[in-house]
Order: structure tokens, then sequence, then C-alpha cells
């Protein structure tokens, strides 16, 4: 009750409440808008400043077209808009400044970026798999397919023991003019002596005598 009496009495107490709470709500809301990389200003690019001696800015701009833009990977760090690749053309400009040969500098790029940002990169073992590494393994995988294709095929054309067995005597009966599946021609049937041809005969019935 006391509590009630107290908020009923003083009722601007309970609205400056809420007003701190809108007040740190909004502090908040600022700063984490201003935390996110979508709402937070992006810091200017620093513009290209060509050398002042103009035989350093013609190396430079020679060093820029065979310098790869590691974004667009298609693209000089000459003809390419992108932040990196204006980051790149100002370290070309300052190590040439500074009395960098151009291989100091190329090499300079490559221990940052790696061969793949040379236009032209020396054929080493990683260039040459990173170059011709698909395609071997596509030619590879082809002739394991086809090996694996010829041998289904061999084995499908080779007939197992049993299979032979069976060949050969459909072969033998073929040849000899008698089903194997059949039962002979002298089954049930008893064997007589041996005519004059030389072939089983049938035994005679007994004589019948007369009366």
């Amino acid at each position: 009750m006391s509590g009630l009496a107290l908020a009923s009495a003083h009722p601007g107490v309970r609205r400056d409440e809420r007003g701190w709470l809108v007040l740190v709500l909004t502090l908040l809301l600022s700063i984490f808008l201003l935390a996110t990389p979508a709402f937070a200003q992006e810091p200017a690019a620093l513009p290209d400043r060509p050398l002042a001696n103009a035989s350093q800015e013609a190396r430079a701009q020679a060093l820029f077209d065979v310098l790869r833009c590691v974004v667009c990977q298609h693209e000089s760090i000459a003809d390419s808009p992108a932040g990196i690749a204006g980051d790149m053309r100002r370290a070309v400009r300052e190590q040439i400044a500074t009395g960098a040969t151009d291989e100091q500098v190329l090499a300079d790029m490559v221990r940052r970026y790696g061969d793949f940002v040379l236009f032209k990169p020396p054929v080493t073992i990683g260039t040459w798999l990173l170059w011709f590494g698909p395609f071997a393994l596509a030619a590879g995988g082809g002739l394991a397919l086809l090996a694996m294709a010829r041998r289904r095929r061999v084995e499908t054309e080779t007939l197992s023991p049993e299979e032979e067995t069976q060949l050969n005597k459909v072969l033998q009966s073929d040849r000899f003019g008698q089903n194997p599946v059949a039962s002979p021609p002298h089954a049930g049937r008893s064997l007589g002596p041996t005519d004059d041809a030389g072939a089983v005969g049938v035994t005679p019935p007994p004589p019948v005598s007369k009366p």
C-alpha cells in the first residue's frame, strides 16, 4: 500500500523512470548500429598520388600491369577499382620511392599474396599443380573409369568352371546327336548277344512248343 500510495502521490517518479529507460535503450541501439559494418561509415580510400619522379612513376605503372588484383582476379591493379588494388598500388610506389628494385617489389608482393598475384608466375611445382592439376585429375579419373569398364566386360565374358563343364557337355551331345538330359537309348532294356554287325540286340523271347 505504501508503494501504491507513493506512486499515486508522486506520478512524476514513474514518468522519470520511463524516460531514463528510453534513453538507455536509444544509446544501446546507437552503439549497436555504429558497430555493425553495414551501418558503419566506411573510411574514404586514399587517392592514388603519382610519384614526383617521372622515371619512378613509369616503373610503378609498368609493375601495375603485371600484378593481379587478388579480388578481381582477372584485372591488373592498374585497372581494378577495388580498394585492395589501391593499397597494392600505394605499396608499390612506396617501395620504389625508398629505392627498391623491380625484382624486390615483385618479391614483396609475392610474399604478401603468393605467386597468384603475378600474371606470369614462375613455373614451379605449386604453380604446375594450380594450373594443370585439375586437368590431370580429370584425365586420371577418365582412365580409371575406362579400366574399370574393360575389367567388368572381361569378367562378364569369362565362364566359371561349372559353366565350362556344362558347355562341354552340350557341345559333345550336339556332336554325337544325343541329348545329355534324356536317358540313354538302351535304358530299361536287357542287352542281348552281339549280332554280325556288332550292334547290341534285344534278347528274343523263348520258343513256343507246338501241340
